[in-house]
């Protein structure tokens, strides 16, 4: 009887959260070139056994320009064009608790980076209509 009550406490915390999801998952985000860009995961279980890790594109992220903490993901998005089409792309976290082999995946959030492009000069165009004619005008961009 005393190892079925011991056995019932150490399973209690995970019977309290047999239900593991989310209360806070990434979102879809636009910054520009030099922005930080900043992610938040967080699980309903109890910070000192929860465990979040990211992925991006569906592969573990590289710790190398980024940080991660406590489900926080903060990193500065490159000013240099070549080197931020590799952090465009999707976020997703995995949580659950430490240890354990059971864990769920957020949905992905996509990382967008916005930019001003050169403008070509255009050329101006005069179209003439006259009354109860039809016309058609073609736009090229």
């Amino acid at each position: 009887m005393l190892f079925l009550l011991i056995f019932m406490l150490a399973l209690q915390p995970l019977l309290a959260f047999n239900e593991l999801m989310f209360t806070e998952s990434p979102q879809y985000s636009v910054a520009l070139p030099g922005d930080s860009v900043y992610f938040s995961c967080k699980t309903n279980l109890p910070s000192a056994i929860e465990n979040i890790t990211w992925l991006h594109d569906g592969k573990p992220l590289k710790a190398a320009n980024s940080r991660a903490s406590k489900g926080l993901l903060t990193f500065r998005v490159s000013k240099k064009s070549d080197e931020y089409r590799d952090q465009v792309g999707t976020y997703q976290c995995i949580g659950g608790a430490q240890g354990s082999p059971y864990k769920i995946a957020s949905l992905k959030a996509e990382l967008s980076i916005a930019f001003l492009g050169e403008f070509a000069p255009a050329k101006p165009k005069s179209i003439e209509a006259f009354e109860v004619s039809i016309f058609k005008i073609i736009v090229s961009i």
